[in-house]
């Protein structure tokens, strides 16, 4: 019995928080060096979960599926599971991404 109640207790505290969560930019930098430093950050976030602030205020929350010369496509976006967005790079006035771990 005790050994039971040993397994279920690490299962639920160890595995279970691993199966759902997300999968967040770690411990990704930042970098503001170069001429278009919001595409090259990006890039190093393809297949993350970013929030983009685009320029008219509004936010978009996604997976950076891929970067373009001039545009991103950001798929899977919260609340909006099925569908993906096309946004503008000279439009995104700030990328937001988890970049360290508590």
């Amino acid at each position: 019995m005790k050994f039971i109640f040993t397994f279920t207790s690490l299962f639920a505290a160890v595995l279970l928080p691993l199966t759902n969560s997300p999968t967040y930019a770690e411990n990704v930098p930042f970098t503001a060096a170069g001429d278009n430093a919001v595409k090259s950050n990006l890039e190093k976030l393809v297949g993350k979960k970013v929030i983009l602030k685009v320029a008219n205020g509004d936010e978009l929350s996604g997976t950076v599926k891929e970067v373009g010369t001039e545009s991103v496509v950001i798929s899977q976006l919260t609340g909006k599971e099925f569908y993906d967005a096309l946004v503008k790079i000279d439009q995104i006035a700030a990328v937001i991404a988890r970049a360290r771990d508590s």
